[in-house]
């Protein structure tokens, strides 16, 4: 797992080093809400990831409206980790969904 949060060391060219992960990984997990659609830098990886052919998941964390949604991922399913006590189910749809 890449996680860009953790992955990148400091000094590095953030840009540069959030495109190899992407690259480097098979599957490209996008969490989406209100702040992540809005994200100059986010619809750039996301561009990144389809342009590579990687397999996109979507989680969904917090609503927005279908019409926000870049177009490359308003196509795909979301697993939704948005709604309160649903939590395991959310996460083992999550990870057959990676399996």
């Amino acid at each position: 797992t890449w996680f860009d949060q953790e992955s990148i060391p400091p000094g590095s060219d953030f840009q540069k080093e959030i495109f190899n992960g992407i690259e480097s990984s098979e599957i490209f997990l996008f969490v989406i809400s209100p702040a992540s659609i809005s994200s100059e830098y986010c619809a750039g990886e996301v561009d990144h990831a389809v342009r590579h052919g990687k397999k996109v998941v979507t989680l969904l964390l917090r609503p927005v409206g279908t019409s926000e949604l870049p177009p490359a991922l308003s196509s795909v399913q979301w697993i939704d980790f948005s709604q309160p006590g649903k939590f395991d189910d959310a996460m083992r749809e999550l990870m057959r969904t990676l399996s």
